[in-house]
């Protein structure tokens, strides 16, 4: 099934001996972490939306002035960043109905996919080989927000 715009939780689809964990926006300028679902703070619902050039934005619900995914540069061993500069992401569908979220580039051999890196979000190069190696992959599960209690 083919990713629609919409909110979502982005959980980690890890190896069989791995908990999964939620993407989690905490504090601007700093790195997207990962905790398990229930966490009593940070912003583990995401607003995915179409962007230019068949790319993707993911933001906290409201528009991008709550945050969002960024990056500082486009390249491997960057943090993703939970900021106010949103930058696009191409997000294609992988194995086990889950999605490889990666950076678009037009290096040829790699493909700079968003992994799991010492509690936080980062980009890793993967190279494009015969017998390449697993590219992480994500599950977007549908999400509503809680309503106002006003």
């Amino acid at each position: 099934m083919s990713l629609e715009p919409g909110l979502y939780q982005i959980r980690s689809i890890p190896p069989p001996e791995l908990l999964p964990e939620y993407a989690t926006g905490e504090q601007r300028e700093t790195p997207v972490l990962v905790w398990p679902k229930v966490t009593p703070f940070g912003i583990q619902v995401w607003d995915v939306a179409r962007a230019e050039d068949d790319q993707w934005i993911i933001t906290a619900p409201g528009g991008p002035d709550n945050g969002g995914w960024g990056r500082a540069n486009d390249a491997p061993g960057e943090d993703v960043l939970f900021t106010t500069t949103i930058r696009g992401w191409n997000i294609r569908q992988g194995e086990d109905g889950g999605y490889v979220i990666s950076v678009p580039t037009s290096v040829i051999g790699a493909i700079w996919a968003v992994t799991i890196e010492d509690g936080h979000l980062a980009i890793k190069s993967y190279p494009v080989i015969r017998d390449m190696p697993e590219l992480p992959v994500w599950k977007f599960i549908p999400a509503h927000l809680p309503a106002n209690s006003d």
